[in-house]
């Protein structure tokens, strides 16, 4: 059986954030870190190597060398999806959830092949389980992943829920949020153009945001999801201003026409994290379109 990255339910990325809100390195005070280290009971033979360090990328380099390897064996990816069980836990939390782990499945493959190997591993892996774990990890990767993974992932889903296996509390929700507003802009040639769609679940905004190179063929050039649905608009007025163009907003059938439209080119991603992002969110991202229809 193959080992399978660990899942993480992070709200560091960019799906959650449209701006990055880090420290710049310059602004770390290492000595500060060190000492927080310290205090938290470090070991000894960790902090013997930050002494003397001043390079903010050396002092993180050396604390990831220090941590121990993370477990990837099919039990621990499983029990990982256990955060996925808390009344808290949102629809959109758990769509990204699935779609960053499938990404990481992708990512840890040398080809295809191989991640079909992992992703049967994992699904049979959760079924055998019999867990609430294991059902939400079936749940969240149902609902981010292609076709054939939603339909195997469904499929075993189907068969602990009828053994009386707690279903996700966000079960009833999740792949149907509500469609609020569309809004986009393209640049004087058409070369490229930027579109955020926006839904929500309850009275928790989120923005599918996305790139379209008309000029490499009209396909996806990246996308990703956001709950700051202002700053996003905010960014997108003043990009359009730059540019000599207008923010305009769009009618629900010309979202989906314009989604549906790129869907259709191959993906046009040039850097790595365009292509990380496309890969990772463009199976999403359809299942968005599909609501807009």
């Amino acid at each position: 059986m193959c080992a399978m990255p660990k899942p993480e339910q992070s709200d560091d990325g960019r799906h959650l954030r449209a701006v990055p809100d880090q420290p710049q390195q310059d602004d770390i005070d290492l000595d500060a870190m060190r000492k927080q280290l310290e205090d938290a009971g470090a070991p000894a033979e960790l902090l013997e190597t930050l002494d003397g360090v001043t390079d903010p990328e050396l002092f993180i380099q050396r604390i990831a060398e220090a941590m121990p390897e993370p477990d990837t064996t099919p039990d621990a990816v499983i029990e990982g999806f256990a955060d996925l069980l808390t009344p808290e836990t949102t629809p959109l939390a758990a769509e990204l959830t699935g779609a960053d782990f499938l990404g990481m499945v992708r990512r840890a493959a040398p080809d295809v092949d191989v991640t079909r190997e992992l992703l049967s591993d994992l699904i049979a892996s959760a079924e055998k389980s019999a867990e609430p774990s294991g059902l939400a990890m079936l749940r969240a990767v149902a609902a981010a992943g292609a076709p054939g993974v939603r339909e195997a992932a469904n499929d075993s889903a189907a068969k602990l829920s009828a053994a009386g296996v707690a279903e996700p509390p966000w079960l009833d929700r999740i792949g149907a949020p509500t469609y609020d507003r569309a809004f986009g802009y393209r640049d004087e040639h058409g070369a490229q153009e930027a579109i955020a769609t926006v839904f929500h679940y309850d009275d928790a905004e989120h923005a599918v945001v996305v790139l379209i190179d008309h000029g490499m063929g009209g396909g996806v050039k990246d996308v990703f999801f956001s709950d700051q649905t202002d700053v996003i608009r905010g960014e997108y007025e003043r990009a359009a201003e730059a540019m000599g163009c207008d923010l305009v907003d769009h009618e629900r059938k010309q979202a989906h026409r314009i989604l549906a439209s790129a869907l259709e080119q191959p993906h046009c991603a040039e850097h790595d994290e365009q292509v990380d992002d496309v890969l990772d969110y463009r199976d999403l991202l359809r299942r968005r379109v599909e609501v807009l229809a």
